[in-house]
C-alpha cells in the first residue's frame, strides 16, 4: 500500500470523477486508474463501481476510505509541524483558492516564501469553493481563499458556527460573455437582452446574486456546469452563453486562455463580494500566521492593485 493511493482515494470522493483528480493533483487519469486498481488487487475486492451517476465507493470501498482520511490526516498532520529554528520556517502547509486566486495571489506568496524559507513548502490547489470547504472541514487543507458570494446566506453563517473566516478585499462581480458575443455591440444592456441567452457557471459555487435573479425574474431557469476552464470557454464562444465572473477572474483569465472574456455592462448593476481566507476555529500556526501576513501584503502591493476592478 502507499500513501498515494489514499490520497487518490481521499480526492476522488471529493472531485466525482477521474478527471477531475487528475486535474487537481496535476497528474494522469490512466496513473490513477493504475493506482487505485492496484490497491484492490492487494485488497482482494473492488473499491469503486461505475454508474450513471459516475463513480461511487462500494461498501467496502466506503471503509477503506475512511481509514484513508485518517492516514492521510495523520501524515498531513507530520508534515505540518512548523517550527522556526534559528530563525528557519520548515515543513509543509496546504492552501487553496479558487483558481484564479490560486494562480496569482497565492502563487506570489508561495514564491515570497520559497525564497525566504526553503525548507518550507506552501502547497496550493486550484478547486470550486464546495469543494475546499469540505476539505477544509475534513483537515484535508490547512488553509483557503474563498469568495463570499459562493454561499447561500444562511449556510455561510452555518459554516461560521465552525469556520473562521476574516476579510481580505473585496472584488466587482459583473456578467460575462466571450469576446464577438453580439450584446457587446450593444453596450450598455439590459437584463432582459442578457437573459435571451444560455447562462453557465463553473464548478458547484452558489452565486447568490444570481439565485436572486431566478427568484425575481426566472432567469436563469436552467444553469449548465462545467469543471473544465477550457470546456467551459469554448462552449461560451460557441453558444453565446454568458457567465458571472469576479473581475479579477476575468483579467487572469485573458492572461492565460485564447478565447477571450469580456464584462457586459449593465445599467444599474453593483455587485460586490468579500473575499477572504478561511480557517478551522483552531488557532493559527506560525505557518498558517505567516501566509496570512504574506497575504495582507500581497493586497497591497502595487502590482495587486493593478489588478483591481476598475
Amino acid at each position: 500500500m502507499k500513501l498515494r493511493q489514499f490520497e487518490f482515494l481521499c480526492m476522488l470522493k471529493e472531485c466525482g470523477s477521474i478527471s477531475r483528480v487528475a486535474e487537481v493533483m496535476y497528474t494522469s487519469q490512466p496513473a490513477i486508474s493504475i493506482a487505485i486498481k492496484e490497491l484492490e488487487t492487494e485488497l482482494g475486492y473492488p473499491l469503486l463501481r461505475r454508474t450513471n451517476r459516475g463513480i461511487l465507493f462500494t461498501e467496502r470501498g466506503e471503509l477503506v476510505l475512511e481509514q484513508a482520511r485518517i492516514i492521510t490526516q495523520a501524515v498531513e498532520r507530520i508534515n505540518h509541524i512548523s517550527a522556526c529554528s534559528n530563525g528557519e520556517l520548515q515543513g509543509v502547509l496546504r492552501a487553496g483558492a479558487l483558481p484564479h486566486l490560486c494562480n496569482t495571489l497565492l502563487l506570489s506568496v508561495q514564491n515570497e516564501l520559497q525564497e525566504a524559507y526553503p525548507d518550507f513548502t506552501l502547497q496550493l490547489e486550484g478547486m470550486e469553493t464546495p469543494v475546499l470547504v469540505k476539505m477544509l472541514e475534513r483537515e484535508s487543507i490547512d488553509l483557503i481563499l474563498v469568495q463570499e458570494c459562493d454561499f447561500d446566506q444562511d449556510v455561510f453563517h452555518q459554516k461560521l458556527t465552525r469556520l473562521r473566516f476574516e476579510p481580505l478585499f473585496e472584488d466587482e462581480m459583473s456578467f460575462v460573455t466571450a469576446a464577438g458575443h453580439p450584446l457587446l455591440e450593444r453596450q450598455p444592456v439590459t437584463l432582459t437582452e442578457v437573459m435571451e441567452y444560455p447562462f453557465t457557471i463553473f464548478g458547484d459555487g452558489f452565486n447568490r446574486f444570481v439565485m436572486t435573479l431566478t427568484q425575481d425574474t426566472g432567469y436563469p431557469s436552467t444553469v449548465r456546469r462545467f469543471y473544465e476552464t477550457v470546456r467551459m470557454r469554448r462552449y461560451m464562444d460557441h453558444s453565446h452563453a454568458v457567465t458571472v465572473l469576479p473581475k479579477r477572474a476575468v483579467i487572469h483569465g485573458n492572461m492565460n486562455y485564447h478565447i477571450k472574456f469580456q464584462p457586459l455592462q449593465l445599467e444599474g448593476l453593483d455587485w460586490r463580494t468579500r473575499v477572504g481566507w478561511m480557517h478551522s476555529k483552531q488557532p493559527l500556526t506560525q505557518a498558517e500566521q505567516i501566509v496570512v501576513e504574506h497575504l495582507t501584503q500581497q493586497i497591497s502591493n502595487p502590482e495587486f492593485s493593478q489588478m483591481a476592478p476598475v
